[in-house]
């Protein structure tokens, strides 16, 4: 399959941050190969990027974290302790030429992981959507294989739109 680097950064160091970076990364890299049929790794810094070699850039950037508290969606419930995630995609070329942007976020009153997982699938939903809005050539897929579809075209269920709840 194509060639897709994944770049996952956040403006915050704190642990709570750090380990939802690297949740994302995982779940990223696994949604993109299984679902996808990517050849998809995880980049450590910029740096790795290999410009040239035809290996698009996936850039996500954590823009706003909040963990949430687990005792309160324990205890209270009803949303009490609610996790968020506020995240920007990027998109480039192989020659770092920047093909989409958009911002996305998630929220859940459940278990934090479940946002790493609803916005790499968000990631994967948005590149399909911008490769069948601009066509062949305007992602990792010259031939016209949407960005990261799946050969059946499905989606996961409860998926549709920018920022939801409950992921």
């Amino acid at each position: 399959g194509e060639r897709i680097a994944i770049l996952v950064d956040s403006q915050e160091q704190n642990k709570a941050t750090l380990q939802m970076a690297e949740r994302l990364q995982k779940d990223l890299k696994n949604i993109l190969r299984k679902r996808g049929g990517y050849d998809a790794r995880i980049l450590e810094s910029r740096t790795d990027f290999r410009k040239g070699e035809g290996e698009y850039l996936l850039n996500l950037s954590l823009v706003k974290y909040n963990p949430g508290s687990k005792a309160a969606r324990i205890i209270v419930g009803f949303g009490a302790g609610s996790a968020s995630l506020d995240i920007h995609y990027e998109l480039f070329s192989p020659r770092e030429k920047l093909l989409l942007s958009q911002d996305d976020g998630c929220g859940t009153s459940l278990d934090w992981q479940r946002i790493a997982r609803a916005l790499g699938a968000d990631a994967l939903k948005f590149l399909r959507q911008r490769s069948q809005q601009q066509g062949a050539g305007a992602c990792p897929s010259a031939a016209g294989y949407s960005c990261i579809a799946a050969a059946d075209g499905s989606t996961p269920q409860g998926h549709a739109g920018n920022r939801k709840e409950n992921a």
